[in-house]
């Protein structure tokens, strides 16, 4: 029974952290001005938490580690790990937000995905289900890095300068891309014979 329900513990691999990682970059330096004056934003947390540390330690550890061979540390992963239940929850209330105030009801599926994503991933990880074991360890060939980068940084700029999205609808949609669809697009990728280094 526990082998069973194992396949169905959330995993994430270095490559969705990237894309991850790098959504909330292209986001931050893109939106600066807007994000400064956000309901949530982080300086109205206590100066004195470490959830901002954590995240953005998780954050860098993201980067890291793509470039690097170094195999990750129980502390580092479990970092990783919050990193990525915090960016799910935080994209998906976000976008929900705005896309419910403005009655953008064709732009709700993405923040539900992201919701729906961050709520379980809570919910695991209170339940000690998920842990730093549900950041695994993945060696793929640098094209792939490459390729998923290029990927994001399409998605974003289409979202956030050609449709001119709200800055919170188009996090959304580049955190879904990262954890739902660049995963199947780069093992597609792969059978068709471009996994050689």
């Amino acid at each position: 029974m526990k082998t069973f329900a194992h396949h169905f513990i959330p995993r994430y691999d270095e490559l969705t952290l990237f894309v991850m990682s790098l959504t909330c970059v292209l986001i931050f330096f893109a939106n600066i001005d807007v994000l400064k004056d956000a309901d949530f934003s982080l300086s109205k947390i206590n100066e004195q938490s470490v959830i901002p540390i954590v995240i953005f330690t998780g954050l860098v550890l993201s980067i890291y580690h793509i470039f690097s061979r170094k195999i990750k540390t129980p502390l580092e992963r479990l970092l990783m790990l919050f990193f990525a239940v915090f960016v799910n929850a935080i994209s998906g209330i976000a976008a929900g937000s705005h896309a419910l105030q403005y009655s953008q009801g064709y732009m709700a599926i993405f923040p539900v995905l992201n919701i729906i994503n961050g709520a379980v991933l809570v919910i695991l990880l209170r339940a000690n289900i998920l842990d730093e074991n549900s950041i695994i360890e993945t060696d793929l060939p640098s094209r792939f890095v490459w390729l998923s980068s290029g990927m994001a940084v399409l998605l974003f700029v289409t979202c956030q300068y050609v449709f001119k999205l709200y800055w919170a609808s188009t996090f959304s949609i580049c955190v879904a891309h990262a954890t739902n669809l660049n995963g199947p697009v780069i093992k597609l990728f792969q059978r068709k014979g471009m996994g050689c280094s």
